[in-house]
């Protein structure tokens, strides 16, 4: 039996999308389910977690669904800094206050740091063709922009 579809009480699949597509194609009128009662961003995170090594789902996409997570973090961890600073008479925080919130994305999403940065850059400033490669896999977070593998130097070249 094949494992349950996922999906949140607002609608949210969080795995089982192509499975769902072909019942809908089959026209089965019911299927096996698991609602989950979390907010989006659990949802989103459970999305990304359950597909980080897929084919399907390469790590700029992974990328681009983590961003709501990561603005989540990062006013948390202002949160954290403004507590720190009026609790305890500084700005220093214990360990286990320090939120780090460019580590955890980068874990939630299966890549390292520095890959995650440079994702970033490239989402500022890549261009549409590159985004689009990107999206599609065509290309690793890694080697866009290096000139190398984008679409347009292949398209020079030849």
């Amino acid at each position: 039996m094949p494992f349950p579809y996922s999906f949140t009480s607002t609608g949210i699949v969080i795995d089982g999308y192509a499975r769902l597509e072909i019942a809908r194609l089959q026209g089965r009128k019911t299927i096996m389910c698991v609602e989950f009662d979390i907010p989006e961003e659990d949802a989103l995170r459970r999305l990304i977690l359950c597909h980080r090594r897929l084919a399907g789902l390469p790590a700029f996409c992974r990328v681009k669904l983590a961003l709501p997570v990561a603005k989540s973090l990062k006013e948390k961890a202002i949160q954290h800094q403004q507590n720190g600073g009026k609790n305890k008479g500084s700005s220093k925080l214990t360990e286990a206050q320090k939120i780090d919130v460019r580590k955890k994305i980068a874990s939630i999403v299966g890549i390292s740091v520095g890959t995650l940065s440079h994702a970033s850059d490239v989402l500022k400033n890549g261009d549409h063709e590159i985004l689009q490669a990107l999206c599609n896999g065509d290309i690793k977070i890694d080697r866009a922009g290096d000139g190398q593998n984008s679409p347009k130097c292949a398209s020079a070249k030849a």
